[in-house]
């Protein structure tokens, strides 16, 4: 007994001292390769369970396309802690994630990288509502990727909201599918301004004009652009995007 207890003692004064490697190489020295990298793995995947069940859950994604540029990288993250607070949230148990980090640019390779991107997230129902200027959203708006507004608003909020709105013509939509086109050959469809209704053969409301939203403006210092928002239809939390809607135009 006295042998065994000098030999733990011995072990537990190791450990004290050890570095990382040198713990590795002993456990892998006495109890087998195999057997720790079986532990860690173990151990790893216990981390990444914890992680998923702890992490609170994101109730409401918005991405807002080339603004970081034009106020503080921390805006978006701001405007999300004041929602959070208008809702009253247990912030340990829900999230609000805003980001400002997507940028379109002129390179046609980063343009293609970044909108990739930003197809996958809007997918994978990461993405719940964008905000951008008119001319970055046309093609999105016509790729069929926002909600007709009619169908998820309320009358009240239509009324409220319909002097904002701004259209794609869904005739337009409609030849595109049944052409089944190139990427080359619907990147050269002129599109109809989004406030040019009479030209519409069926005009559908897919955003609302933000351009002379204050609170937006003043966080990014965009008055020189103009900006819509718009809700995704794969968003996971379209309903909560709606609540945004009400509480950034209040």
């Amino acid at each position: 007994m006295k042998l065994l207890e000098s030999i733990n003692h011995n072990r537990r004064e190791f450990f004290k001292t050890a570095t990382k490697k040198e713990k590795f190489k002993y456990l892998a020295d006495y109890y087998g390769f195999r057997t720790v990298v079986f532990l860690a793995v173990a151990i790893l995947a216990t981390t990444l369970i914890i992680d998923a069940c702890t992490k609170p859950d994101d109730i409401l994604n918005g991405t807002f396309v080339n603004l970081s540029q034009y106020g503080r990288q921390t805006a978006s993250e701001e405007l999300a802690q004041e929602f959070m607070k208008e809702l009253k949230i247990d912030t340990k148990k829900q999230t609000v994630l805003f980001d400002s980090g997507t940028t379109l640019t002129n390179d046609n390779f980063t343009d293609y990288e970044m909108h990739q991107a930003l197809m996958v997230r809007m997918a994978g129902g990461k993405i719940d509502f964008i905000v951008s200027s008119h001319s970055s959203l046309m093609s999105y708006a016509y790729d069929e990727i926002l909600v007709d507004l009619t169908t998820i608003l309320t009358k009240e909020q239509i009324t409220k909201y319909e002097p904002y709105f701004l259209y794609i013509d869904n005739d337009i939509v409609r030849q595109r599918n049944e052409n089944q086109q190139t990427l080359e050959e619907l990147a050269e469809y002129t599109y109809p301004d989004f406030t040019d209704v009479e030209n519409m053969k069926d005009p559908i409301p897919v955003l609302i004009d933000f351009s002379e939203m204050k609170q937006i403006q003043d966080l990014y210092n965009s008055k020189k652009l103009n900006l819509a928002f718009g809700i995704v239809s794969s968003g996971e939390n379209k309903e909560n995007a709606v609540k945004f809607l009400d509480y950034i135009t209040k």
